[in-house]
């Protein structure tokens, strides 16, 4: 996954049972399309082998962004995300079943929409992160 550490929106992501380095990247260029971000925008990642791949890193450096990872040992570098990877889980996820992947996938799309246009977070004043989003752009 990936998100807008100012307004904690989920820019784009992609599940799968295996973790790869093609995943990563695509969830990148997904957040790229979305946000065609300017030259300097800091891309923070955790030290994974996915984050670190040759194919990723030339993505951020074509895309004229900057790589940031975590500091070794430093797990709090991280917190914003392990605190989105665990908020589906205890809102939707445990309280659901799932026929298929189909099904999930539709859930998860279904809750990052959920999560970003209407989940009030209370680091953002009790606002979602589009609202948030539309603040700044208004200067609000």
């Amino acid at each position: 996954m990936v998100m807008d550490r100012y307004s904690g929106r989920i820019l784009g992501g992609y599940r799968s049972t295996e973790r790869t380095a093609e995943l990563t990247l695509r969830a990148l260029r997904k957040a790229i399309r979305l946000r065609a971000p300017n030259a300097g925008t800091i891309v923070h990642s955790e030290r994974g082998i996915e984050s670190l791949a040759k194919d990723y890193c030339r993505a951020l450096k074509c895309s004229s962004m900057l790589h940031s990872v975590n500091r070794p040992n430093r797990m709090n570098d991280n917190a914003p995300m392990e605190s989105w990877n665990k908020t589906p889980k205890w809102e939707m996820y445990h309280r659901a079943t799932f026929s298929n992947e189909r099904e999930w996938h539709k859930a998860i799309c279904s809750y990052v929409n959920f999560y970003n246009k209407a989940r009030l977070h209370s680091a953002l004043g009790y606002r979602t992160p589009i609202e948030c989003e539309r603040g700044y752009a208004t200067g609000q």
